[in-house]
């Protein structure tokens, strides 16, 4: 119910469009109840007409309507062929009419659907990417992608449940409403069925749902196998593995197989179970109006209008049955979706103050202290970390693998939050910024670049998706990528596919930094730049970086140290803890530090 409560807060934004299909049903239903009056008015007409050829009688017919006191006569052949006619037009017109409105409530309500399904993507995907990094750290990307597309199709099955569930209400409330005015004795046992009926389907509800959820997991877990094989598609052909993928996937496949047919037989079996309910109660109805015509309590003109509109409640009465099997199948994924949008977004998780200072400007003065930071419980990467970078320094950041350097440019930016200590941007406690404006001012060159399928235009241009042309070159120029650009096929406007597939791992670096230095910004972190690169690569984007890297407080985690020996301030991390804190050429003198030793190991001794 849960569920169902908020799917149903987004249909009231579109409540005029619901109730136009609502009314649309309404009147359908009542071009229904039409027919069957006019089926039983010529059932009346040949009947009566038979007798009367048969008696050798003239033909004659008299039609009444006592509630608005209508008497009519019609008498020989021809006025009989003309109310005939005149009954066909009214059929005509009634199912004309009829037409317009099944068109108006399928176009109404299908359309509310529709939105309602463009909402919750958006709200899915609006929050999504405002969760915290730690959120995709511990997500896999694939299942992910699952919940905005595999899940919320799941769910359009229980929208149009309700679609269904609207139109057989409204149709069963109508019939049975008539039902009652004519015989509301008979009318009382069918409505004293429906919680028989109702509790028998519900015994299949929650094996249905369990087995809907099992599938929509799978599906999930096929998605983030698929996501992570055709991604590292180059391993496994390096490796010969494509024949254990496969047995992966296949044992996969024939998971979702098996849950899915557990979930088919409890559908199948139910299906045949709502029909003999249904069957047994029309019966029942028909075994009793049969013994009050015989005994005299109903003529046999109500008994023949009775059965008509008994048979047309049928199918609404059987559809609300039916529906069960379609909200079952949806409520999974609903459940899922709803589990999603619930998580917190970065601002709500670190719970940025309302009043957040608002970074118009940066000077980008940095001070870490007393810093401890960890990714899991008890196991801390950063431990009482303290420095201090002024405005326009460059900070060098090295040690070993797992010593903590990545982890100190990602908490700049604030990406993770900090378990104990404090971190100062120009003297304001980072926890009181809002993120939006203290990211404005910060940029990243990480070591693996990360392009979007797009043009080179675009990518560089990320930041200001409206900068001029002139400014985007001049750009790429300073980040040494002008020149290989203008010789790609269409030049800025080239598309660079997926992770920019289409150029080489320099030539990405390169419109990676002429995308930071058109966002200008005052704080640049540099994580690894160069260190996946050839020599000459690395020597144009090195050239490109030392223009970047003008007038800004910058921060190089370091994996080549040739890179770093003008440095202002080189950290020598440990194991979580800053050890050595100078410049190069002082740090080199003491051949005891762990400087020193990473500089041995790399033939670096001046």
């Amino acid at each position: 119910m849960k569920i169902i409560r908020r799917i149903f807060k987004y249909y009231i934004k579109y409540w005029p469009r619901v109730i136009l299909g609502l009314l649309a049903i309404t009147l359908l239903t009542q071009c229904d109840i039409v027919n069957s009056y006019i089926i039983k008015l010529f059932i009346d007409i040949f009947a009566s007409v038979g007798n009367q050829i048969a008696a050798h009688q003239e033909m004659s017919f008299t039609f009444a309507y006592k509630a608005l006191n209508i008497f009519l006569q019609f008498t020989g052949r021809s006025q009989m062929v003309k109310l005939v006619l005149f009954i066909c037009g009214i059929v005509l017109a009634n199912i004309v009419l009829k037409g317009f409105f099944v068109y108006v409530q399928e176009y109404t309500l299908n359309s509310v659907v529709l939105k309602v399904l463009r909402d919750i993507r958006r709200d899915l995907y609006g929050r999504l990417i405002k969760y915290p990094i730690r959120f995709f750290d511990e997500n896999k990307i694939g299942d992910l992608m699952a919940k905005i597309t595999n899940d919320v199709g799941q769910l359009q099955g229980t929208l149009n449940s309700f679609l269904t569930l609207g139109k057989d209400f409204i149709q069963a409330f109508f019939l049975l409403g008539l039902l009652f005015i004519l015989n509301w004795q008979l009318s009382l046992f069918i409505l004293l069925w429906f919680p028989v009926t109702g509790y028998i389907l519900k015994k299949f509800s929650v094996p249905i749902r369990n087995a809907q959820r099992k599938i929509v997991e799978n599906i999930s877990e096929i998605t983030s196998f698929l996501q992570e094989t055709l991604s590292g598609i180059k391993v496994i052909k390096i490796f010969v593995k494509e024949e254990p993928e496969t047995g992966k996937f296949r044992a996969l496949t024939q998971s979702t197989y098996a849950r899915a047919m557990k979930a088919v037989r409890l559908i199948a079996f139910q299906k045949p179970v709502n029909e003999l309910l249904s069957i047994i109660g029309v019966i029942l109805v028909i075994l009793i109006s049969g013994y009050q015509m015989l005994s005299g309590q109903i003529d046999i003109s109500n008994f023949g209008r009775y059965i008509i509109v008994a048979t047309m409640v049928y199918k609404p009465l059987k559809g609300l049955g039916d529906v069960n099997t379609a909200i079952q199948n949806a409520m999974a994924a609903g459940k899922r979706i709803f589990d999603l949008l619930d998580l917190q977004t970065e601002e709500e998780l670190y719970k940025t103050r309302k009043a957040a200072v608002n970074l118009l400007e940066m000077k980008g003065d940095v001070k870490f202290k007393h810093i401890l930071f960890e990714y899991k419980k008890n196991e801390p990467v950063l431990k009482q970390v303290s420095f201090t970078a002024r405005p326009g320094e460059v900070i060098a950041i090295v040690g070993h693998s797992g010593s903590g350097k990545s982890t100190i440019g990602n908490l700049i930016p604030r990406f993770y939050e900090i378990k104990k200590g404090r971190l100062y941007i120009d003297n304001i406690d980072i926890s009181h910024i809002s993120l939006e404006s203290l990211r404005k001012h910060i940029a990243m060159v990480p070591q693996d670049t990360f392009l979007f399928a797009g043009t080179v235009r675009q990518n560089i241009a990320y930041d200001r998706p409206d900068a001029p042309l002139e400014e985007v070159m001049d750009a790429a120029k300073h980040a040494n990528a002008h020149t290989f650009i203008m010789k790609l096929k269409h030049r800025y406007n080239t598309y660079i596919g997926e992770k920019g597939v289409m150029l080489s791992g320099g030539e990405k670096q390169r419109v990676s930094i002429a995308r930071a230095i058109l966002k200008n910004p005052r704080v640049l972190i540099l994580d690894e730049a160069t260190s996946a690169l050839d020599t000459h690569s690395e020597i144009l984007v090195q050239k490109a970086l030392n223009y970047l890297m003008q007038n800004k407080t910058t921060f190089v985690i370091a994996h080549r140290l040739s890179t770093i020996k003008h440095a202002d301030k080189i950290l020598v991390l440990h194991e979580g803890e800053v050890v050595q804190v100078g410049r190069h050429f002082d740090l080199i003198k003491d051949k005891k530090g762990l400087y020193y030793q990473l500089c041995t190991a790399q033939a670096l001794f001046k």
